[in-house]
C-alpha cells in the first residue's frame, strides 16, 4: 500500500510539473507576443518618421539613401510579422485550438513568408492542416451515416416500421456519403498539386521551370526574367530609378505573359493559389505545356494520389449502394401495396364500375412504381452498368404492367357485360318458361274449378226433365176429356218430351 500511495504521489507530482510547464511555455508565448507587437509599433513610427523625412531631401543621392532607409525597415517590419504569425500559431497549438483557427493563422504566416523556403514550409503546414481538417470533415459524416444506418435498423422493424422515416434515413446516409466525396475531392486535388510540383522541380522540365518569384516560365524566359531580377536589385544598390523602373516593367511583363499577376503592395501569389490554377487547367482539359509532361503523369501515378482516388471510388461504390437501396426499399413499399389489392379482387364483380375502380387503384401503384424508377435512372453516373440494366429491365416491366392492366380492365369490362346480357337473356327465358307453367297452372285451376260446376248443371238438367216428367205423370193421372174434331169427346193426355 505504502509502494502504491508512493507512486500516486509521484504521479502526482508529475502531473503538476507538466502543468508548470504549460503555465511556462503560454507566459513565455504571451510574453513574446507583447514583446513582438511592441517591436512593430516602435518599427511603424520609425518608417512613418523615415517617409517623412524623405520629403526634406535635397538630392537625389539623399533620396535613394532614405528611401533605402525605407525599405530595410519595411523588410524588418515584414519580418517582424512573419515571426508575429508563426507565435500566433505557436499560441493557438498550445491551446488546442480548432483546426480552423489554426488553418486561418498559417494562412497569415504564408501571406508574410520572406523567401521561396519559408513558403513552401508554410504551405506544407497547411496543408497539412487542411488534410486533417478535411479528415474530421469526413468523420461527422461517417457519424451522420451511422447514425442515420441505425435508426432505419429500428424502424425497419415489424412492431416500429416507418416506410418514410427509413427514406429520409437512407437519404441523410446519401448526402453523408456526398459531403466525403467532396472532401477526398479536395485531398485527391492537393496531393496530385503537392506531387505535381514536387516531380516538376525535381526533373526540371525542359519545357517550363519554376523562377525564384515562384513563376512558371520557359526556361528561356525563366533565365530573363532571373536577369530582371538581378538587375532590379543591382540597380536599386546604386540608386537608378530608372534601371529599377525598367527591370521592373521587364518582369511584370514577362509575369503577365504567362497569367501571373501582383496585387497592389507587389506581393507574390500565394503557392496555394498557384496549385489550385494547376489543377483547375488540368481539370479543365486546358493544354499548358507544363502539364503535358512525365511530371504530370507521375503525379497521377503517386501513392498519395492513388490512396485518396481509391476512397474515392469506394465511396461513389457506397452512394450507389445507398441510393439503389432506398430505390429498392421503395419499390418494395409499392409491390406490397400492390399485392395487398390484387388480394382483395373479387372473384365476380358487383357492379360495372367496380373494374374501373379497382384497375385504376393497381394503376396507380405501377404509375407510381414508374415515377420512383424514372427518378431513379435520372443520374446513374456512378452505378455499374448490370445495376444500370437490372431497373432498366423493372421500368420496361413496369410499362408492360400498365399497358396489360389497361387491356384487362377493358376485357374484365367487356367480360361483365356479355355475363349480364346472357344473365338477361337467361332470366327472360326462364321468365317465359315459369309464364307458361304458370298459364297451364292456371287453366288446370280453373278447368278443376268448372268442371264440378259443369256436372252440377248436367245433375240439375236432369233434375229438372225429371220433375217435368213426374208433373206430366200427375197431369196425366186427372181425368181431363177434350173435344176433338172428328173424334168428339175424348181423354186428355199432355205431350211429354224427354230429355236424356
Amino acid at each position: 500500500m505504502l509502494k502504491i500511495n508512493q507512486a500516486i504521489g509521484n504521479v502526482q507530482e508529475s502531473l503538476h510539473d507538466l502543468d508548470k510547464a504549460y503555465e511556462n511555455y503560454n507566459d513565455y508565448l504571451n510574453s513574446e507576443n507583447t514583446y513582438l507587437a511592441e517591436q512593430r509599433m516602435n518599427l511603424e513610427e520609425r518608417l512613418r518618421l523615415a517617409k517623412k523625412d524623405l520629403e526634406t531631401a535635397d538630392t537625389q543621392e539623399e533620396y535613394l539613401e532614405k528611401e533605402k532607409e525605407i525599405y530595410e525597415i519595411q523588410k524588418q517590419i515584414n519580418a517582424l510579422d512573419y515571426e508575429n504569425a508563426k507565435l500566433k500559431v505557436s499560441i493557438l497549438e498550445s491551446v488546442d485550438a480548432s483546426v480552423e483557427a489554426l488553418i486561418d493563422a498559417q494562412k497569415v504566416v504564408i501571406a508574410t513568408a520572406q523567401n521561396t523556403e519559408d513558403l513552401i514550409e508554410a504551405q506544407n503546414k497547411l496543408n497539412d492542416l487542411l488534410y486533417e481538417e478535411l479528415e474530421i470533415r469526413k468523420e461527422i459524416a461517417q457519424f451522420q451515416i451511422d447514425m442515420a444506418e441505425r435508426s432505419n435498423k429500428y424502424f425497419s422493424a415489424t412492431a416500429w416500421s416507418d416506410p418514410e422515416k427509413i427514406r429520409s434515413n437512407t437519404q441523410l446516409m446519401i448526402d453523408g456519403y456526398q459531403k466525403q466525396l467532396e472532401d477526398i475531392q479536395k485531398q485527391m486535388n492537393m496531393a496530385f498539386n503537392e506531387r505535381f510540383e514536387q516531380y516538376s522541380t525535381e526533373m526540371k522540365n525542359d519545357d517550363k521551370v519554376l523562377t525564384s518569384d515562384n513563376t512558371w516560365m520557359e526556361r528561356q524566359d525563366a533565365e530573363l526574367f532571373q536577369s530582371y531580377v538581378n538587375g532590379w536589385q543591382e540597380a536599386f544598390a546604386k540608386g537608378d530609378l530608372e534601371a529599377q523602373k525598367a527591370a521592373h516593367e521587364g518582369a511584370m511583363e514577362l509575369r503577365h505573359k504567362y497569367g501571373y499577376t501582383t496585387d497592389s503592395s507587389g506581393s507574390k501569389p500565394s503557392q496555394e493559389i498557384i496549385n489550385q490554377d494547376i489543377w483547375d487547367d488540368t481539370q479543365s482539359g486546358a493544354t499548358r505545356r507544363w502539364t503535358d509532361n512525365e511530371a504530370y503523369n507521375k503525379a497521377l501515378d503517386s501513392e498519395e494520389y492513388r490512396k485518396y482516388f481509391e476512397e474515392y471510388l469506394e465511396t461513389s461504390d457506397k452512394i450507389s449502394e445507398a441510393t439503389i437501396q432506398m430505390f429498392e426499399y421503395m419499390l418494395s413499399e409499392l409491390d406490397e401495396t400492390l399485392s395487398d389489392i390484387q388480394m382483395t379482387k373479387p372473384e365476380d364483380w358487383s357492379y360495372y364500375t367496380q373494374i374501373s375502380e379497382y384497375g385504376q387503384e393497381e394503376m396507380d401503384i405501377l404509375l407510381k412504381k414508374q415515377v420512383v424508377l424514372k427518378e431513379a435512372l435520372s443520374d446513374v453516373s456512378m452505378w455499374t452498368d448490370d445495376q444500370i440494366k437490372d431497373f432498366v429491365n423493372q421500368a420496361q416491366e413496369v410499362q408492360q404492367a400498365i399497358k396489360e392492366l389497361e387491356v384487362n380492365t377493358k376485357q374484365e369490362q367487356i367480360n361483365y357485360q356479355d355475363r349480364q346480357f346472357d344473365a338477361l337473356i337467361s332470366y327472360l327465358e326462364r321468365m317465359k318458361e315459369e309464364y307458361n307453367d304458370l298459364r297451364d297452372d292456371v287453366e288446370e285451376y280453373y278447368d278443376a274449378l268448372l268442371k264440378p260446376l259443369e256436372q252440377e248443371i248436367d245433375d240439375l238438367d236432369k233434375i229438372n226433365e225429371l220433375l217435368e216428367l213426374q208433373n206430366a205423370l200427375k197431369a196425366a193421372g186427372e181425368k181431363s176429356r177434350v173435344y176433338r174434331q172428328g173424334l168428339g169427346w175424348v181423354n186428355f193426355m199432355p205431350m211429354i218430351h224427354y230429355i236424356g
